[in-house]
């Protein structure tokens, strides 16, 4: 293959509009597959950890397939990028088509219409002026090519549904650079800050970084800190909180301004571009725990209870000793059994199980406040305090995608109304009338055209036979 055929086949494959509508369609396929899919992300760890050991297999297919990180990788963001390449080249091969190409007129001296009629005492000029006249009403923005000479009337439309169809183009290139934008320059990530804990933004922060930017991690420079956390509940039922919020006191490390901003579950926290979303939260008892015979404290750390609503956890600490901890805000007794009456601080206790190489060595209530001997070290819970989880998202172009899009729309619509068609009437001179032959040449809708030229011909059969009748008397 010569170097010159070699750019063609390239040429016809970028802008093939097949390739490029079949690439959307399995795109779209691909990402209906993957909502059917489990996301781990949006399951509690109770519910992660049971289809785990349920369905391994799955459990691995939802993590990686699923319709979120399908939408987030980088291969939705090549083929975001290779469709603006088409479609800008196809804008461009469209456009220069359009200039070189000359009205394109059917076939009309050895070929029979696609409808034939004869209008019955009726010249000519009189049948074309009816019939223009009736085509022009339902064809509208229609251009009228008369050619008094031959007889024949050229109907064409498609001037401004070409430039409809430019204008989709261009915005679908722009919506699309937008939707590259947000795939290879996002960033999602998940912070958690317990009350009173405060930090500088940065990229050893994140407790897990989802997705960057292709170009590098980019972190506005602030410093935040949790100051409290708490929930509103429903009166006829203390454990259905109806609102969260998170107080974050913000400092601008830039600037040195400081200022005081609520976190709800509809209502981000908005820095330089970024929103950071209340995801989750719960309870963080703080564990001290005593050396042996009075000596020194050997672990003293808040706890984020991550499991059951942010009530039970477990974790490893000293000397082998692994805690389970089942943590009770409003403890009470029902049949015998621990309960929580509410999700209130009112009676604050943890149920702890203690043991070290699988031996267990306690297990009981430690309240808040109080403390408990374990194999010789004192373990003291002396306060609780909340923790939340944010994600943070910053997705460049996102928003641009979709308001760019809706005048995709405009675009649209005018090839709609106005598409490329041609319809070519000729007449000719006979004893009892005219005949008129009609041409239709339709790309897309040649049986709408049609439909329309029929009713339009026998409007006109139906007006020469009432002149025919008229001067008959």
């Amino acid at each position: 293959m010569t170097s010159s055929g070699l750019k063609q086949r390239i040429w016809q494959t970028v802008t093939n509009r097949s390739l490029s509508t079949w690439l959307l369609i399995a795109v779209t396929a691909m990402l209906v597959l993957g909502s059917l899919l489990p996301n781990p992300e949006y399951m509690t760890p109770d519910a992660v950890a049971n289809l785990q050991a349920r369905n391994p297999l799955l459990f691995d297919i939802g993590s990686h397939f699923n319709s979120r990180k399908l939408a987030t990788g980088y291969f939705f963001g090549f083929v975001g990028i290779y469709l603006i390449i088409s479609a800008t080249l196809c804008s461009v091969d469209r456009i220069m088509n359009r200039r070189r190409e000359q009205p394109v007129y059917a076939e009309t001296e050895a070929s029979t219409g696609d409808i034939t009629i004869l209008v019955p005492a009726a010249a000519p000029e009189e049948t074309r002026a009816f019939l223009t006249d009736r085509l022009c009403r339902r064809l509208l923005g229609a251009a009228i090519l008369p050619d008094s000479v031959t007889g024949t009337v050229i109907i064409q439309r498609g001037r401004f549904g070409f430039w409809g169809s430019i204008i989709f183009h261009t915005v679908l290139i722009t919506a699309l650079a937008g939707l590259v934008l947000f795939y290879l320059g996002g960033t999602r990530g998940k912070l958690v800050f317990t009350e009173g804990q405060r930090y500088r933004l940065e990229k050893s922060r994140f407790i897990h970084l989802e997705k960057e930017p292709v170009w590098g991690l980019r972190l506005p420079r602030v410093e935040l800190e949790l100051m409290t956390q708490y929930s509103l509940f429903a009166h006829d039922d203390p454990q259905t909180a109806i609102e969260h919020l998170a107080r974050f006191r913000v400092l601008d490390l830039e600037s040195g301004h400081s200022s005081v901003r609520d976190v709800k579950i509809n209502l981000p926290l908005r820095i330089a571009g970024s929103d950071f979303l209340l995801m989750t939260g719960g309870f963080a008892p703080r564990f001290v725990i005593s050396g042996k015979n009075g000596a020194a404290v050997r672990y003293d750390s808040f706890v984020n209870l991550k499991r059951e609503a942010g009530t039970k956890d477990d974790f490893s600490a000293i000397d082998g000793l692994h805690f389970n901890v089942r943590f009770f805000p409003d403890l009470a007794r029902k049949n015998g059994q621990p309960i929580t009456k509410s999700l209130l601080m009112n009676n604050p206790a943890a149920l702890i199980t203690v043991t070290r190489g699988g031996n267990r060595l306690f297990d009981d209530f430690v309240p808040v406040g109080a403390s408990a001997v374990v194999a010789g070290y004192t373990i003291t819970i002396p306060e609780v305090r909340r923790w939340v989880e944010l994600e943070m998202a910053d997705e460049p172009g996102i928003g641009f995608f979709f308001a760019i899009s809706f005048l995709g729309i405009i675009g649209i619509l005018v090839r709609m109304l106005d598409p490329d068609e041609q319809l070519i009437m000729v007449t000719r001179a006979e004893t009892k009338g005219t005949r008129v032959e009609f041409f239709v040449n339709s790309r897309h809708f040649s049986a709408l055209l049609k439909d329309v030229a029929t009713d339009c011909a026998r409007a006109a059969v139906a007006w020469g036979e009432e002149r025919s009748k008229g001067l008959e008397k």
